[in-house]
């Protein structure tokens, strides 16, 4: 290559209009609801010849083609003493490959987690209690995952935590 080459160094060009909208809203004193979407549309152009590990139809790692969340918190007045508040949150990731040039078995499909709180607090602010569920349905889903089939045969990854349920206190000194 000589140093008036166009692609030294490079090995090609991504191209990346995205779409996102997140909408918080108060809908009333009690009820706040929010909302967010995202589309991305990664293109791979001009591929120099022999870079091998990206095609024109690769999905970038880590970069689902969409996502979708929700969330609802609802306030509860308990009288002068204090507040609940109950609130959930789900989230969708459509299919995220994890490596180039996204070999067999290093994706994951989409999935939904759903987490849930419920906290207590009084209005004095000096502690709250909260009971809480995280990936409440217990989906089974990988963070991360690498072929090393031509290797060993074999796939290796890492899982995301099981469902969690528990407890914490807070304390204001």
């Amino acid at each position: 290559m000589s140093s008036s080459d166009p692609h030294r160094g490079r090995r090609g060009h991504a191209s990346c209009p995205e779409a996102s909208d997140e909408a918080p809203k108060r809908v009333t004193e009690r009820l706040e609801l929010s909302a967010y979407a995202t589309e991305e549309n990664i293109n791979f152009e001009n591929l120099v010849p022999g870079t091998g590990a990206v095609r024109l139809d690769s999905q970038p790692p880590n970069a689902p083609k969409s996502t979708v969340g929700a969330s609802a918190q609802y306030t509860i007045p308990f009288g002068s003493w204090g507040t609940g508040t109950l609130r959930g949150d789900y989230a969708y990731k459509s299919e995220t490959q994890f490596f180039l040039p996204n070999l067999p078995g290093e994706a994951q499909g989409g999935y939904s987690v759903t987490n849930a709180r419920l906290t207590i607090a009084p209005n004095d602010g000096r502690y709250e209690l909260s009971l809480y569920g995280t990936n409440i349905f217990n989906k089974e889903y990988k963070t991360y995952a690498q072929s090393i089939a031509a290797s060993f045969g074999t796939v290796f990854g890492s899982y995301a935590p099981p469902a969690e349920y528990g407890a914490t206190v807070k304390v204001k000194f």
